[in-house]
């Protein structure tokens, strides 16, 4: 146990050395443990970390989250994350009624998860429901503050609406504070 909650606080961190520790240490808990499906929820969520830290190993990570994700559902088919995880990589592959679904089962069982609600307000985004993605990110930041994800989501949202202001707001905020995002901002700030 005090793995697994060693392993969410590295994961919030999201660097790449930390996400990497925390899938070691997800994997030790699940290794005292193998029933725990919390852990793999937590272990498909530090491997969907990194493919998106590292978006060029979709292929190799992608499988990984599924596996893990799925014994998680397996295990305890009431807990609402591993669905979301199973969301994002729907959606990494382009597959958004799929992706909406898993979204969708993942708010049924916990209307406040906030891998759930920034993986509907994405998508929303990207369908162009823009007031309904741009609520569904804001509720996310509600329920966590420090999410990254929903913080993109909403500078998007803001450019998308036109309220540039905004966008650039947070894009200096949130993406010149990290090192991996600085480039992208940069060139929206032009």
């Amino acid at each position: 146990f005090e793995a697994a909650l060693k392993a969410r606080e590295l994961f919030r961190l999201r660097e790449p050395q930390d996400l990497v520790e925390s899938v070691d240490l997800y994997k030790k808990a699940i290794a005292r443990d193998d029933r725990f499906a919390e852990a793999y929820s937590g272990l498909a969520q530090a491997y969907s970390g990194l493919i998106t830290r590292r978006s060029a190993d979709f292929k190799r990570y992608a499988p990984l989250v599924k596996e893990a994700a799925e014994k998680a559902i397996e295990l305890k088919p009431t807990l609402a994350q591993p669905y979301a995880h199973l969301g994002n990589l729907e959606r990494g592959r382009l597959a958004w009624d799929a992706a909406f679904s898993r979204a969708e089962k993942a708010l049924s069982l916990d209307p406040h998860d906030v891998s759930a609600l920034s993986l509907l307000g994405a998508l929303q985004l990207t369908a162009g429901y823009i007031e309904a993605g741009t609520g569904t990110v804001k509720q996310a930041l509600r329920a966590d503050p420090l999410n990254g994800y929903s913080q993109i989501g909403t500078m998007v949202a803001a450019f998308v609406r036109g309220d540039d202001a905004a966008g650039i707001a947070i894009a200096r905020r949130e993406m010149l504070s990290d090192a991996e995002y600085a480039p992208v901002a940069a060139l929206l700030l032009v």
